[in-house]
């Protein structure tokens, strides 16, 4: 299994460097690319932890894109599950069923993977790669390490950042979010709706606790990320409840 992963690794790395791609993976906050980086995600053992991205299509012509997962280790217990398009698919579909169509230059905002611990704590890291199904080859993928911790705290090396789940959740008339920023950092917590328009940004600085009203929001599924000195920390999904 090992080196079956391995070959799949060295093979979408050799697919992206060996020539220039019809597609790139987004940042949804900033609209940068961010094909071929790493993310990390902190969650805890008993919450779902999720990782939104957009898929940008740069050629001339229309493309249909299937998303392919690729568990690089797992945490034991552990279940994660794709939505693409208007499909979400269940904990055993590593490959999404059905391409989504996207036109040329435009970007497809529908990618959201849900990654539930179950009470496990520790570190999964997952690939995801975004494939033209005309020419498997012509793909783009992005790593995304879930770090799982007790009490919703995790173990944070020096100079890295922490932020909190949103509490309460569902929210209601306000959302909050407790966080620790390295030295003298700053962040913006930005909340988006599920047309990807940002409908509420805040400001962090050091330490603290961010307070979000939600009042005015529409009940429904939003998605909110965290940035800091203008990289992505954390992306996850968001429940309004009146």
């Amino acid at each position: 299994m090992k080196i079956y992963i391995l070959l799949i690794v060295v093979f979408l790395m050799a697919g992206n460097l060996c020539k220039s791609q019809s597609l790139q993976i987004l940042d949804k906050a900033t609209g940068a690319v961010i094909s071929g980086t790493t993310v990390t995600l902190y969650g805890a053992p008993d919450a779902e932890t999720s990782a939104a991205f957009n898929v940008k299509n740069n050629s001339g012509a229309s493309l249909n894109v299937k998303v392919r997962r690729i568990y690089i280790s797992l945490i034991s217990g552990s279940t994660s599950v794709l939505c693409w398009g208007i499909s979400c698919y269940p904990p055993y579909v590593s490959v999404s069923g059905s391409a989504q169509p996207i036109a040329a230059g435009a970007t497809d905002t529908s990618f959201i993977a849900h990654f539930n611990p179950h009470d496990s704590i520790g570190t999964s890291t997952v690939i995801y790669s975004f494939f033209n199904t005309s020419n498997p080859a012509d793909s783009v993928y992005i790593t995304v390490k879930y770090n799982i911790a007790i009490n919703n705290v995790p173990t944070v090396p020096a100079n890295s950042n922490y932020i909190s789940n949103p509490y309460p959740s569902p929210a209601n008339s306000f959302v909050s979010f407790n966080y620790m920023l390295k030295n003298n950092s700053k962040g913006v917590i930005a909340i988006y709706n599920i047309l990807g328009e940002v409908v509420k940004q805040f400001e962090i600085y050091n330490s603290g606790t961010a307070k979000i009203s939600t009042y005015e929001l529409k009940q429904g599924i939003y998605i909110y990320t965290v940035r800091v000195d203008d990289k992505v920390v954390k992306t996850s999904r968001l429940m309004i409840t009146h």
